[in-house]
């Protein structure tokens, strides 16, 4: 269990298959970025033209069952699909400094280009909720709404032992509890409402 729950932290925070559209290198026409207000940063899925499926330009429709009529290459029409772009190829990419991302690897990581939806800027730190396209990201900063892993290992590990102590019916409808029954923040670890902590059972059965 502790191993697969590493494996997918780790997917979570390191794995980036998108590129950022930094020079276009797959235009050979020379066109110029795209976004030029997104450079550092992911482009809104609005302005994406590789928004459905990998560098398609008469893409299957959204079930995988024919071609949609819609092209990916809808805001520039060169032939290729401009702005931050989706990277077949990411897994055999590895970042400076990082594990290799070899398919003989039991599991890859800290593969990848330089953005995925959850850390949008690129700085190893993810957003939740997810970064909404406008609000300043700045790479040399903790950003509001971001989290390192220590704080996500953090919410889940107290977040399990409530569980484990006692917090086994529905999760709560209180915003801001640790036990709350979305996933809204990273920044519930230290907040436990009375509602669960009526629930924790201590080990001579009485309430805590």
């Amino acid at each position: 269990g502790t191993f697969i729950y590493d494996a997918n932290a780790r997917h979570y925070f390191f794995n980036r298959p998108v590129e950022d559209d930094k020079d276009d290198p797959e235009a050979s026409d020379g066109s110029p970025i795209l976004n030029t207000g997104y450079i550092g940063r992911l482009d809104p899925f609005d302005l994406l033209e590789n928004f459905l499926v990998e560098n398609g330009f008469n893409t299957p429709d959204v079930s995988g069952n024919g071609r949609s009529a819609v092209s990916e290459d809808r805001y520039r029409s060169n032939s290729f699909v401009d702005g931050d772009r989706y990277r077949s190829d990411w897994k055999n990419i590895t970042h400076t400094g990082s594990a290799s991302c070899s398919s003989a690897n039991s599991f890859a990581y800290s593969c990848g280009y330089d953005f995925s939806v959850f850390d949008a800027d690129g700085d190893g730190r993810v957003e939740l909720p997810e970064w909404d396209g406008i609000t300043l990201l700045a790479a040399s900063s903790h950003d509001d709404g971001e989290y390192t892993m220590d704080d996500t290992n953090r919410h889940t590990i107290l977040h399990e032992l409530c569980h484990a102590m006692g917090c086994n019916k529905d999760h709560t409808a209180v915003e801001g509890d640790l036990q709350y029954l979305y996933s809204t923040d990273w920044r519930r670890a230290g907040n436990l409402s009375n509602q669960s902590a009526a629930e924790i059972w201590v080990n001579n059965a009485t309430e805590f």
